[in-house]
């Protein structure tokens, strides 16, 4: 058990939170961000594990007032707004969680497509439409798996090299080759990861659809919104995750109010796992 935790941007997304805590912890300051709180009054100094969601910093200045802090626990996967280098330098342990809804992200691209195609005035196949994949991680593998499941051709673009894909006929291609070829493509890449650029959809293939499901902005400055204004026929599909990184463009994607991740059972999946790594560590 933990003598002391203090939670940031946890309490509203756990059920039963203020219960579920005491099974890890022998008390719990849970708040909702920094901002709403003046540090001063969270008494840091004797705070042995912090609970924080992915969509709040951690800043150093804060973990340098916790002499006491040895365990970062994230309700989520990116790790993108913790101070890693800092955490490892003083023995700071963090613990993320991954693939807990992977299966889930993959399904929503799917349906996606298969909406694009079949719910139009004149319904066309997916059979034998060519899919690109850009980040092959483990929702890309199962868009490509799914994806050729329906029939579709695939093909891929990744920054490591995926012998098992080989095995399965589907190709590495430049992201000049998928925009150039491919009828859509969807990006899987890490949190805030900058690769797609005015040129590459500016030469996209006509009536391409792109789905972007990507934590954090995937162009540099505002090449997105310039290289859509020209290029009419292409249609953006975002979640409400990608979608917050784009404002900019409500008018011109359409947006899926949700996150492509969200079901019951990933929800579930991942405060279950949440609490695995807190109780081993506790």
């Amino acid at each position: 058990m933990f003598k002391r935790v203090l939670a940031i941007d946890i309490a509203d997304k756990i059920p039963n939170f203020d219960s579920r805590i005491k099974t890890v912890a022998h008390e719990a300051v849970a708040i909702k961000s920094l901002d709403t709180h003046e540090q001063t009054s969270l008494r840091l100094g004797d705070v042995e594990a912090v609970l924080i969601s992915i969509y709040q910093p951690l800043p150093q200045e804060l973990l340098e007032k916790m002499p006491l802090l040895r365990h970062v626990f994230i309700l989520g996967t990116s790790q993108n707004k913790i101070p890693l280098k800092y955490c490892q330098e003083h023995d700071i342990k963090t613990a993320n969680i991954t693939q807990y809804c992977d299966h889930e992200t993959a399904e929503w691209v799917m349906m996606q497509i298969l909406k694009h195609f079949r719910e139009r005035g004149e319904p066309l196949s997916v059979y034998k439409k060519k899919l690109g994949v850009v980040g092959v991680g483990e929702v890309g593998k199962i868009v490509l798996n799914l994806a050729q499941a329906f029939g579709m051709q695939v093909c891929s673009n990744s920054s490591s090299a995926h012998p098992d894909l080989v095995k399965k006929d589907i190709s590495h291609l430049s992201k000049e080759a998928l925009f150039l070829s491919c009828d859509v493509i969807s990006a899987h890449t890490p949190p805030h990861v900058s690769w797609l650029t005015s040129d590459l959809l500016l030469q996209a293939k006509p009536n391409l659809l792109l789905l972007n499901t990507c934590m954090g902005r995937i162009t540099p400055s505002n090449d997105l919104q310039e290289a859509l204004n020209i290029r009419a026929d292409i249609t953006l599909v975002m979640d409400s995750i990608a979608a917050s990184s784009y404002p900019e463009l409500t008018n011109r994607a359409l947006v899926i109010d949700q996150p492509a991740f969200r079901t019951r059972d990933s929800q579930e999946r991942l405060i279950e796992r949440f609490f695995a790594n807190i109780k081993n560590a506790a």
